[in-house]
């Protein structure tokens, strides 16, 4: 693939994942100064963007190529 495709792919990811924590965010009403207060809470929501944004640029790469 070429590089100009991985670049798409990762932007598309971003932009997903962004609108997907602030779907969230608003869903469970929380807020930024919530997770920031507690740190556990945070630990999980970082992981839970970071893992669905891994999974959805497999996801992505792999109906790209």
């Amino acid at each position: 693939m070429k590089k100009q495709s991985y670049l798409l792919i990762g932007l598309t990811s971003l932009l997903f994942i962004l609108f997907l924590t602030n779907s969230l965010l608003d869903i469970l009403n929380l807020d930024w100064s919530y997770l920031l207060q507690d740190i556990e809470k945070l630990e999980k929501f970082i992981f839970l963007i970071f893992v669905f944004s891994l999974s959805m640029s497999f996801f992505l790469s792999s109906f790209g190529g």
